[in-house]
């Protein structure tokens, strides 16, 4: 599994199951390895939609905490539609709509840099500008819908 991936999910797991856990990351640890556990034992591959199933099905036993909408998680190599910039700021501006009545917020996007460099693929000078632009673009529109007693936090991995 790769790092970014790890982050993402424990920090799922701590928003989502903020009663449990009671943001002690020990436990969201724990609730993380027995859900990659659980999932290790099937033939199918673990990917972003299949572990939120799994967080899913856990939530329905032990009930989702009141901040469970107020993390976002995008990877722009699984989820459907964020290959293209235009739909990755759809994206965003839907998850910003669900996170303005929480008193904060995170949107975490992983790996945006695949999307204007492909694996295997350098970096040229467009490239790199487009890439820039983005990361510029997404930090001054969660900035400016954000306030400032109801912070939205955006972290690129």
């Amino acid at each position: 599994m790769r790092e970014t991936s790890d982050i993402a999910r424990l920090l799922c797991i701590n928003t989502r199951f903020a009663h449990l856990t009671q943001s002690d990351p020990y436990l969201a640890r724990q609730i993380k390895d027995a859900v990659d556990q659980s999932l290790s034992d099937s033939s199918k591959p673990v990917d972003k939609k299949t572990y939120q199933h799994a967080l899913d099905r856990l939530a329905r036993s032990f009930g989702l905490s009141p901040e469970a909408a107020s993390f976002a998680w995008i990877d722009t190599e699984q989820d459907q539609g964020c290959h293209d910039p235009l739909w990755l700021r759809e994206t965003v501006m839907a998850h910003l709509k669900t996170m303005t009545r929480h008193s904060q917020g995170t949107i975490l996007i992983a790996n945006l840099s695949t999307v204007f460099r492909p694996r295997g693929k350098r970096w040229s000078r467009r490239r790199r500008a487009a890439y820039g632009e983005m990361v510029e673009w997404l930090r001054d529109f969660v900035r400016e819908r954000s306030l400032p007693d109801h912070p939205i936090h955006l972290l690129l991995v």
